[in-house]
């Protein structure tokens, strides 16, 4: 699970840090309104830690941006701002919790618990592309009303591949939103997996449903029934 946080303030982005990863949430720290649009857009978030005091674009905007783009990821302002109107703007831009701080972070980790087990039972959506379907939330994939079972690694590519629908995936964009922004391992584990994936779906039928594009990336490919 990862979490992505963008705090104004070091400190808090620190402790957050620390706490979550021994929690066994991998983290992302942004510190700015630009990097957080652009990892919540690229990337694969459990979850958003979002303060409302960011340089360059506020979390209002950030909010509202990413409902308008229909990302649906979690987000918990964490936040100076006091105000009750503060917190109906957050929730009216799209905002799924509001902290303030000085805050506890047993709070702070119950709060974001209980935001990703909502999720997981308002989830029943199902991505799908030609006979290929497979939800998220259970991590269930069939390939022409064949079930096959994915490891969690093998699960996210194969998310990642298909909700570009058809489009390339370029290999760096895989490794980030696979294995996080600060993967510093060999990038052909994007080949390793994909080749996985390959082999289990070509146990039904020999059909080439998932292409590498030469020195670019990779796509999924609409097969029929």
């Amino acid at each position: 699970m990862r979490l992505l946080v963008a705090q104004d303030e070091r400190r808090d982005s620190a402790i957050i840090e620390r706490r979550m990863l021994a929690e066994g949430f991998d983290v992302d720290i942004v510190t700015d309104g630009e990097a957080v649009l652009w990892r919540a857009r690229t990337g694969n978030y459990t979850a958003i830690i979002l303060d409302i005091l960011l340089p360059k674009i506020n979390g209002y905007d950030i909010c509202q941006s990413l409902r308008n783009e229909q990302n649906t990821t979690p987000i918990l302002v964490l936040t100076t701002k006091s105000g009750e109107f503060d917190e109906v703007e957050a929730f009216e831009l799209g905002a799924d919790d509001y902290m303030r701080k000085p805050f506890s972070f047993a709070v702070l980790l119950a709060r974001i618990h209980a935001l990703l087990q909502y999720k997981r039972h308002k989830s029943i959506e199902e991505l799908s592309l030609g006979s290929i379907r497979y939800t998220p939330a259970d991590y269930r994939c069939w390939y022409k009303d064949h079930s096959i079972e994915l490891t969690d690694k093998e699960a996210s590519v194969l998310e990642v591949l298909l909700r570009a629908q058809g489009e390339v995936v370029p290999k760096e964009a895989l490794i980030f939103q696979v294995w996080g922004m600060n993967f510093d391992g060999n990038p052909n584990i994007a080949d390793v997996y994909v080749g996985y994936i390959r082999r289990k779906f070509a146990k039904i039928d020999k059909q080439k449903m998932l292409k590498t594009v030469r020195g670019v990336g990779y796509r999924l490919l609409e097969v029929g029934n």
